[in-house]
């Protein structure tokens, strides 16, 4: 710009930041004013990018930078920028359509895009001796307002708006996360609460060690865990008892199927809460059930829920589908909503005053539980924005078109049971919407 001068060397500088640190694509000295004093665009976007303030305003010092610390921002004074050239090559430079304004505010936008960190070094410094004469006629405010417009409307804006949102969740999950860390082991002991892990098995050999593995996994203490099977005649008991220090609880008899079967472990059960976890789904991670009793202990609810990824058979780490599940509402299971049932945890209370599951219907059955909790009886129920579950596809309502017809069957009869009014054309269209879109949520 005409209006600065230089005071030091500032190129040989910001040469050397540039040439440290491959991921650093443009870099801009602090700029200060006739008396010295640091000017806010240095730290924050003035005024006439409050927006840009709100996505790339100061984030703080970073780690040192040639031996000085260097501030990072994602937007930079437009004064006196520094541009490594293949990444300036990468996004095309500048945009000839923006005239005197905006251009260096969209052209930083385009680089952080592509993963380049934009940096200010404290240690060299610009003097800027006053606003041009382009700022103090009125003749171009049609160009800072036709900048300004197609800054605003402009695809990277937008991107930059999507990508805002994510961050916020991203920032927020982490903050729990960071709250569940520091959680000491002595503060979730036997005194505070308990919880019941439930396992459902019928020749499951070929699964149900991962299970076990990824339940001895935890990090939390005071874990119940129960395994009723329905008699197996493959290996499935031998590999059960291989984990006594992990099994609380083993009950081997023939049953009713799957849910008579999970009605037994809700029986056995002593714990202040009750989960369920399938003998070839695992739990996602080793503080799953530190989350779950943190979660009961700092609220006043009934009932939690999480995220499930449906995963490949044989590997695990390949995800087909993401279960991006939602704080719940009346009237969302008519939308074809539910939770995912392996990540439902509710208090044995509730169990104990609303009762377990219907074995009146053929499959369904966890649906028909949870909208008669939730949808029903609407018991204080809290959305944890995490991954609970990894389940196998292949699960028993979902293995055949003829299982998927006779379980949405049974859920309308579920709903008819409970008092709750369907339309089955519009539970249909938004429940396959619902589904589509956990093939895009991976």
């Amino acid at each position: 710009n005409p209006d600065i001068r230089i005071i030091e060397d500032v190129f040989s500088v910001l040469t050397d930041d540039l040439d440290t640190r491959e991921e650093v694509g443009v870099i801009a000295p602090l700029v200060r004013n006739t008396k010295g004093e640091i000017e806010p665009s240095c730290r924050e976007v003035p005024t006439p990018w409050r927006i840009a303030k709100k996505l790339f305003g100061f984030s703080g010092v970073i780690k040192t930078l040639n031996n000085h610390t260097c501030f990072r921002s994602d937007w930079a004074a437009g004064m006196f920028l520094g541009f490594r050239s293949e990444v300036f090559e990468l996004v095309n430079g500048f945009d000839a359509n923006y005239f005197l304004y905006y251009e260096d505010v969209e052209l930083c936008t385009r680089i952080w895009l592509n993963n380049f960190i934009v940096l200010i070094n404290p240690t060299v410094s610009i003097i800027h001796e006053g606003q041009c004469q382009s700022h103090n006629n009125i003749r171009y405010l049609r160009w800072h307002l036709r900048s300004m417009s197609r800054f605003f409307l402009s695809g990277s804006y937008q991107r930059v708006k999507r990508f805002y949102a994510k961050a916020v969740k991203k920032q927020e999950l982490e903050s729990f996360n960071t709250q569940l860390s520091a959680m000491k082991k002595e503060s979730l002991s036997d005194k505070v609460l308990k919880v019941s892990l439930i396992t459902v098995a019928f020749n499951s050999e070929k699964t149900i060690e991962d299970t076990i593995l990824s339940v001895r996994s935890q990090s939390y203490a005071n874990l119940e865990y129960l395994v009723i099977d329905g008699a197996s005649t493959d290996n499935t008991l031998d590999i059960i008892h291989r984990y006594t220090g992990v099994v609380t609880h083993c009950l081997s008899e023939a049953d009713d199927g799957i849910y008579d079967a999970m009605n037994k472990g809700i029986s056995l059960a002593s714990g202040d809460v009750i989960g369920f976890i399938n003998a070839d789904d695992v739990l996602a991670s080793s503080d799953v059930i530190s989350q779950v009793a943190m979660t009961f202990l700092e609220n006043d609810i009934d009932a939690c829920y999480a995220d499930l990824q449906y995963v490949d058979q044989k590997d695990l780490s390949f995800i087909k589908r993401y279960w991006r599940s939602s704080a719940f509402k009346p009237g969302k299971f008519a939308k074809g909503w539910c939770p995912p049932h392996p990540t439902f945890y509710v208090k044995k209370s509730i169990y104990e005053r609303l009762g377990s599951f219907s074995l009146k219907y053929q499959l369904g059955n966890d649906v028909e539980l949870m909208l008669r909790f939730l949808e029903r009886y609407q018991i204080k129920s809290l959305y944890v924005p995490d991954l609970w579950v990894k389940m196998r596809m292949g699960g028993v309502s979902n293995n055949s078109i003829a299982n998927i017809v006779l379980q949405n069957k049974e859920i309308f009869k579920a709903a008819k049971d409970n008092h709750i009014s369907f339309n089955r054309l519009f539970f249909i269209f938004c429940k396959i919407n619902n589904r589509l879109g956990q093939y895009f949520s991976r």
